[in-house]
Protein backbone atom coordinates (compact mmCIF):
# COMPACT_ATOMS: atom_id res chain seq x y z
CA UNK A 1 0.00 0.00 0.00
CA UNK A 2 1.54 3.44 -1.25
CA UNK A 3 2.27 5.85 1.41
CA UNK A 4 -0.78 8.42 2.37
CA UNK A 5 -3.06 5.43 0.63
CA UNK A 6 -6.71 6.76 1.32
CA UNK A 7 -7.07 2.95 2.73
CA UNK A 8 -4.77 3.45 5.19
CA UNK A 9 -5.36 7.06 6.47
CA UNK A 10 -9.20 6.08 6.81
CA UNK A 11 -7.60 3.22 9.09
CA UNK A 12 -5.61 4.96 11.57
CA UNK A 13 -7.99 8.22 11.79
CA UNK A 14 -8.87 7.68 14.85
CA UNK A 15 -5.85 5.86 16.45
CA UNK A 16 -4.77 7.86 19.53
CA UNK A 17 -1.72 9.41 19.60
CA UNK A 18 0.86 10.41 22.36
CA UNK A 19 2.64 13.98 21.51
CA UNK A 20 5.42 13.00 19.76
CA UNK A 21 8.74 12.96 20.95
CA UNK A 22 11.27 15.95 19.67
CA UNK A 23 13.64 14.85 17.77
CA UNK A 24 17.31 14.09 18.58
CA UNK A 25 20.28 16.23 17.46
CA UNK A 26 22.51 15.56 14.65
CA UNK A 27 25.87 15.29 17.48
CA UNK A 28 23.64 12.94 19.66
CA UNK A 29 22.78 11.23 16.56
CA UNK A 30 26.38 10.99 15.17
CA UNK A 31 27.44 9.47 19.04
CA UNK A 32 25.07 6.50 18.32
CA UNK A 33 26.19 5.63 14.78
CA UNK A 34 30.06 5.52 16.22
CA UNK A 35 28.54 3.22 18.72
CA UNK A 36 26.37 0.89 16.23
CA UNK A 37 29.95 1.20 13.90
CA UNK A 38 28.45 2.49 10.65
CA UNK A 39 25.64 5.45 9.57
CA UNK A 40 22.36 4.94 9.37
CA UNK A 41 20.58 5.17 6.17
CA UNK A 42 19.80 8.60 5.33
CA UNK A 43 15.91 8.35 5.55
CA UNK A 44 15.99 6.45 9.27
CA UNK A 45 18.72 9.60 9.93
CA UNK A 46 15.50 11.96 8.86
CA UNK A 47 13.42 10.45 10.51
CA UNK A 48 15.32 10.57 14.14
CA UNK A 49 16.48 14.06 13.01
CA UNK A 50 13.65 16.19 12.05
CA UNK A 51 10.58 13.72 12.64
CA UNK A 52 10.72 12.28 16.47
CA UNK A 53 12.84 10.32 18.25
CA UNK A 54 10.28 6.98 18.49
CA UNK A 55 6.70 6.60 19.05
CA UNK A 56 5.30 6.39 15.95
CA UNK A 57 4.39 3.45 13.07
CA UNK A 58 3.53 -0.12 13.50
CA UNK A 59 3.02 -2.72 16.26
CA UNK A 60 4.61 -0.84 19.47
CA UNK A 61 5.66 2.12 17.40
CA UNK A 62 10.02 2.97 16.40
CA UNK A 63 11.92 2.59 19.12
CA UNK A 64 14.03 5.29 20.13
CA UNK A 65 17.98 5.97 20.00
CA UNK A 66 18.88 7.36 23.26
CA UNK A 67 19.23 9.96 24.91
CA UNK A 68 15.22 10.05 25.47
CA UNK A 69 12.68 9.34 23.31
CA UNK A 70 10.00 6.01 23.15
CA UNK A 71 10.42 2.87 24.63
CA UNK A 72 8.63 0.10 24.19
CA UNK A 73 7.30 -0.12 27.88
CA UNK A 74 8.12 2.13 31.17
CA UNK A 75 11.42 1.45 31.57
CA UNK A 76 12.16 -0.40 28.39
CA UNK A 77 15.06 -0.99 26.44
CA UNK A 78 15.66 2.07 23.87
CA UNK A 79 17.03 0.37 20.42
CA UNK A 80 20.48 0.87 21.21
CA UNK A 81 20.33 -1.10 24.25
CA UNK A 82 18.41 -4.09 22.02
CA UNK A 83 21.55 -3.81 19.55
CA UNK A 84 23.84 -4.08 22.41
CA UNK A 85 22.12 -6.48 24.50
CA UNK A 86 21.80 -9.23 21.19
CA UNK A 87 24.90 -8.43 19.24
CA UNK A 88 25.11 -11.87 17.68
CA UNK A 89 21.66 -10.86 16.38
CA UNK A 90 22.68 -7.19 15.83
CA UNK A 91 25.65 -8.36 13.70
CA UNK A 92 23.65 -10.17 11.12
CA UNK A 93 20.21 -8.46 10.83
CA UNK A 94 21.29 -4.46 12.12
CA UNK A 95 19.41 -2.06 14.28
CA UNK A 96 16.55 -2.91 16.02
CA UNK A 97 13.63 -0.59 14.91
CA UNK A 98 10.26 -1.89 16.29
CA UNK A 99 8.83 -3.88 19.13
CA UNK A 100 6.85 -6.27 17.96
CA UNK A 101 5.45 -7.22 21.67
CA UNK A 102 6.71 -11.11 23.01
CA UNK A 103 10.07 -10.38 22.57
CA UNK A 104 10.26 -10.05 18.90
CA UNK A 105 11.64 -7.08 17.17
CA UNK A 106 11.81 -5.64 13.55
CA UNK A 107 15.24 -5.35 12.30
CA UNK A 108 16.80 -2.87 9.52
CA UNK A 109 19.95 -4.02 7.88
CA UNK A 110 22.59 -1.69 7.98
CA UNK A 111 24.91 -3.46 5.40
CA UNK A 112 22.23 -4.75 3.04
CA UNK A 113 20.85 -3.08 -0.13
CA UNK A 114 17.97 -1.67 0.09
CA UNK A 115 17.97 -2.30 3.91
CA UNK A 116 15.63 -5.10 4.10
CA UNK A 117 13.31 -5.30 7.54
CA UNK A 118 13.23 -8.54 9.10
CA UNK A 119 11.08 -10.02 12.41
CA UNK A 120 13.05 -11.86 14.86
CA UNK A 121 12.13 -13.07 17.79
CA UNK A 122 13.97 -13.69 20.84
CA UNK A 123 12.65 -16.52 22.29
CA UNK A 124 13.24 -18.77 19.33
Amino acid sequence: MEAGAPEAVKYFRDVLHEPPYPPISEADLRVRERRIGCELPELLRRVYTEVSNGGFGPSYDLLSLPPGGHREYEGGPDALEIYEKYPEVSSVLGLPLVAAGCSMYWYMSLTQSGNPVCLWDADG
